[in-house]
This record gives C-alpha cells, sequence and structure tokens, in this order.
C-alpha cells in the first residue's frame, strides 16, 4: 500500500524538494529502517506532482514499486550484471534522446525519467563481478 505522509509536514516539505530535484539521490540505510516506505512514498508523490513521469527500477527483490511493474520493461528484477547495466543504459538512452533534442520540440518537462537503484549495495556488487560491465557502469552513471 501507498505510505500516507502528512500534508505541509517536514516529511511532505522534503520528500516534494526530493521528488522535484533534478539531481540524484542517494538513500542509503541498514535493513529494517524504512528505506522501502520512503521510496514508495516518493513514487506516490512523484507521480502526483508528475503523471507523465517515467520511473525505471533495477532491483533484486520481486516487488511492484506501486504497480511499476505492471509496465513493460520498468523494473528489473537482477540476477545478473548485464541486467542492471541494460536497464541504466535504457534510461541513459532516454536522456540522451531528450538531450539531442531541439529546443522548441522539447515537451517533455512535465515528464521526467527517473532510475531507481534499489538494493545497491548487492546490485553494485554484482556488476563489480565483470570489469567490462563495471566500467560501463561507471561511464553511464
Amino acid at each position: 500500500s501507498t505510505p500516507h505522509i502528512v500534508p505541509n509536514s517536514p516529511t511532505s516539505n522534503h520528500l516534494d524538494r526530493l521528488v522535484k530535484d533534478k539531481k540524484s539521490s542517494i538513500l542509503s540505510a541498514i535493513p529494517g529502517t524504512t528505506k522501502t516506505t520512503l521510496v514508495l512514498a516518493w513514487l506516490s508523490r512523484l507521480h502526483e506532482i508528475y503523471p507523465q513521469a517515467e520511473v525505471y527500477v533495477a532491483c533484486a527483490k520481486n516487488d511492484s514499486f506501486l504497480g511499476l511493474n505492471q509496465i513493460p520493461g520498468r523494473v528489473k528484477v537482477c540476477s545478473k550484471a548485464k541486467q542492471v547495466v541494460e536497464q541504466l543504459q535504457a534510461v541513459a538512452d532516454i536522456l540522451t534522446k531528450r538531450k539531442n533534442t531541439s529546443e522548441k520540440d522539447r515537451d517533455f518537462n512535465d515528464k521526467p525519467v527517473r532510475f531507481l537503484f534499489d538494493d545497491g549495495t548487492y546490485l553494485l556488487n554484482l556488476v563489480k563481478q565483470s570489469k567490462e560491465l563495471f566500467k560501463k557502469f561507471k561511464e553511464l552513471m
């Protein structure tokens, strides 16, 4: 279920800043510290503010991510390093295409693209097992 965040609370205001920020954010903590709850609240708020947002997820667990798993290609449960890099490449391709779109043809300001690297430590260690894939991963990040 979608976590409830009290409107106009410090948590809500911080969440809004995370959603609207175009920079990367890292959420890292030990198990049991409500990271998943925060991620689900972020996804929910992202789609409230930007209904056309495109979110791609590389993860190690089979989670619905608020229904994103129902959209083909959006959630990739990665058990191999190549899958992690492929998901990141898909996002990089979208962003490159957008970057190369002329100013007058840009119609995606209300359609942000976000990449969620869930279970990051596990996935990073998976990618590091292949020098070639780790190199590609670093280039994409």
